[in-house]
């Protein structure tokens, strides 16, 4: 019914040619709009990300190469007074909450269609949950480390095994262990580029 019921977004991204095998890009992005939790508050999201890409000049389908990209979010979330009847000693007040992680992963081409490589994921915030932030599984510290293996079966279609350790505050014994199958497909032409 009005403007300011909106959500807004914006996404500036460079790319520089550093060298003949060194390409890098920087990025930011922001997001700004209404939540659910009361009238007129509003969440903010902010994030910053570089991919730094080295390919040799003499390579063999875009083989070997190392990939290092790293990205850092936040989110300001303005949260309403919350009233619990049935435990009022779960009730909290009007406040922002502020959130924020970061990961970083390198990606190595050893063979023409094959990667390997690691991620390391990091996330915290400040600002009270219902019975307490480190019972919140969306909110509390968390640590994940990723080794991954990453199969290019062909240029429309990609296979990837990841094995997250996760250390966080909500599992019972502070870890937790997953394995994760990725497929992606694309559809339809897509333009060349060279990171």
């Amino acid at each position: 019914s009005s403007l300011d019921q909106l959500a807004y977004s914006a996404r500036w991204e460079n790319f520089f040619e550093i060298t003949d095998e060194l390409t890098l890009k920087l990025g930011l992005s922001g997001a700004l709009g209404p939540n659910p939790t009361g009238d007129d508050l509003q969440t903010r999201l902010y994030g910053a990300d570089l991919k730094l890409k080295w390919r040799p000049a003499n390579n063999e389908r875009g083989w070997p190469f190392v990939v290092w990209q790293t990205e850092v979010m936040a989110r300001d979330y303005e949260a309403a007074a919350f009233t619990d009847l049935a435990d009022p000693a779960n009730n909290l007040s009007e406040t922002t909450l502020h959130d924020w992680g970061l990961y970083s992963q390198v990606l190595y081409g050893f063979s023409p269609g094959w990667a390997a490589g690691v991620r390391v994921d990091w996330a915290t915030g400040s600002g009270e949950s219902v019975g307490g932030r480190d019972n919140d599984p969306f909110r509390d510290d968390r640590v994940r480390l990723s080794p991954m293996v990453v199969w290019d079966v062909s240029e429309f279609s990609r296979i990837r095994v990841q094995y997250n350790h996760d250390w966080a505050d909500h599992l019972g014994n502070g870890q937790s262990d997953s394995i994760f199958v990725g497929l992606e497909i694309l559809f339809g032409a897509h333009p060349a580029h060279s990171y």
